[in-house]
């Protein structure tokens, strides 16, 4: 029950400065009692005593008010908390073709198969130069021995011997295009010398994945912010913030070669078309109510 009788808690400063009267007026009795009211001394003695007794109270009750307040806001319920995590994808054509072209050569010495492919590499590498294609990147020229097996097995390990009966030169590069001009690049590659195509997929450029990576954020993140409404409002709550935020990251990819149609022309040229890539965002969010 709170002060004058109500059933209301009261508040602890209220409480501190009630007990403090009481405390006080109890110390003034005390004092009175023992001490003679006509005599200097004591009368001085008296007073020290009251202010001495107050300044106690007030220190103890200051502390056990405090005390209740911190014990209050600990007491307090944890928040009601609602997880959401909204999803969207955003779709965007795929307009360019990264492809991975190689050129081997098989010859009986490393020499002559370094020399052949070196050759129709350096042909292979100022054409691409030429034609201007974007973000050309070339490997490095590898030989690697060829093993055959040996009629003759053995003795010692049982197994079957080999022999090196060549060698394999290799060289790699890499390049972009546009999906309309694809076709035409790879067949004039394997004209000059490129043995086969061993990478070819179909992307957007990195500008406009980058525009949908963000619009697919802002998306998903409205999408989790209005099924949190609609899950709250079904139940008879009304959400009063967002609490956490969390990005779970926006991606998507090459579509590649299932996403792509080939034809072949006159000159042996595939003609393709690009697909569309998507990119997808998702977001979390944690809202109270």
């Amino acid at each position: 029950m709170g002060l004058g009788g109500s059933d209301t808690p009261a508040p602890a400063g209220a409480i501190a400065g009630r007990i403090m009267r009481v405390g006080r007026a109890e110390a003034i009795r005390t004092a009175r009692g023992n001490f003679d009211s006509h005599s200097a001394v004591p009368c001085a003695t008296y007073t020290l005593f009251t202010m001495t007794t107050s300044r106690a109270l007030a220190s103890i009750l200051f502390s056990a008010a405090i005390a209740a307040a911190v014990s209050a806001e600990t007491e307090k319920p944890a928040p009601r908390v609602l997880t959401v995590t909204g999803q969207e994808s955003v779709s965007i054509p795929a307009t360019h073709a990264r492809v991975t072209v190689m050129i081997e050569s098989r010859e009986k010495t490393a020499n002559a198969a370094s020399s052949q492919t070196g050759s129709a590499s350096q042909k292979v590498l100022d054409f691409l130069k030429s034609s201007n294609v974007g973000r050309l990147q070339t490997g490095g020229l590898a030989v690697n021995p060829i093993f055959t097996p040996r009629k003759v097995i053995s003795s010692i390990s049982g197994e079957e011997e080999t022999e090196i009966s060549g060698y394999l030169a290799q060289w790699t590069a890499s390049f972009e295009v546009p999906v309309e001009r694809a076709g035409d690049i790879v067949a004039d590659v394997i004209e000059r010398g490129v043995s086969r195509v061993t990478g070819f997929e179909l992307k957007a450029t990195d500008e406009a994945t980058a525009a949908a990576q963000r619009e697919a954020l802002r998306l998903a993140a409205k999408r989790a912010h209005a099924d949190a409404d609609a899950v709250l409002e079904a139940l008879g709550y009304t959400a009063t913030g967002v609490v956490k935020i969390q990005v779970n990251g926006a991606s998507g990819g090459p579509v590649g070669r299932g996403m792509m149609t080939m034809a072949y022309s006159a000159k042996s040229a595939p003609a393709l078309e690009g697909g569309t890539e998507d990119i997808t965002g998702s977001v979390t969010l944690e809202v109270s109510y």
